[in-house]
C-alpha cells in the first residue's frame, strides 16, 4: 500500500507543479504563501502545548482567526505597496 501512496503522491504533486507553473506561480510565491498561511497558527499552538490555560478550541479559532488575518495584511500590503492586488504583486 505504501508504494502505491508514494507513486500517487509523486504523480499528484507533479501535475500540481505543472498547475503552479502554469498560472504564473514560482518557487519564492508558494513559500511566501506557506509561510503567510501556516505562520499563523504556530503561536497558537505552541501556546496550547506549553500552557495549562489554553484550550484546544482557543488554539484552532486563533489558528482560524490569524489565517484570515494574515491573508487580509498581505492582500492589503500588495495593494498599499503596488497599487493593485495580481500575482505578481503578492
Amino acid at each position: 500500500v505504501s508504494r502505491v501512496v508514494i507513486v500517487c503522491f509523486g504523480i499528484f504533486m507533479g501535475l500540481f507543479s505543472i498547475a503552479l507553473n502554469a498560472m504564473g506561480l514560482n518557487l519564492g510565491w508558494v513559500y511566501l504563501f506557506m509561510g503567510v498561511v501556516i505562520g499563523s497558527a504556530v503561536i497558537p499552538l505552541w501556546n496550547m502545548m506549553t500552557w495549562d490555560k489554553a484550550s484546544g478550541k482557543g488554539a484552532v479559532i486563533a489558528a482560524w482567526s490569524g489565517l484570515v488575518l494574515a491573508l487580509i495584511g498581505w492582500l492589503v500590503g500588495a495593494q498599499i505597496q503596488s497599487g493593485s492586488i495580481s500575482v505578481s504583486t503578492l
